[in-house]
């Protein structure tokens, strides 16, 4: 079974959109896309969340950025 996880964006402090629930698949194609490509940085990100179930990725000024957690399930 395939883990699936749940990704919110923040802009401005506050949450932009409905958290969204991705596939493994959909989270390492969103990691790309949010990484311009860094193909190194995105596994990073996604090996990070896969061990410690959540992972927070924010700009400086700590107002806008992603929130991902894995879900577990029952």
């Amino acid at each position: 079974m395939h883990p699936n996880f749940r990704f919110s964006i923040f802009l401005q402090g506050r949450l932009a959109l409905p958290a969204m629930t991705l596939s493994s698949q959909a989270l390492r194609r969103t990691l790309m896309i949010a990484s311009d490509n860094n193909e190194a940085r995105a596994d990073y990100i996604y090996q990070h969340v896969e061990e410690t179930g959540r992972c927070q990725i924010f700009a400086e000024d700590e107002l806008t950025g992603y929130v991902i957690e894995k879900i577990l399930a029952s």
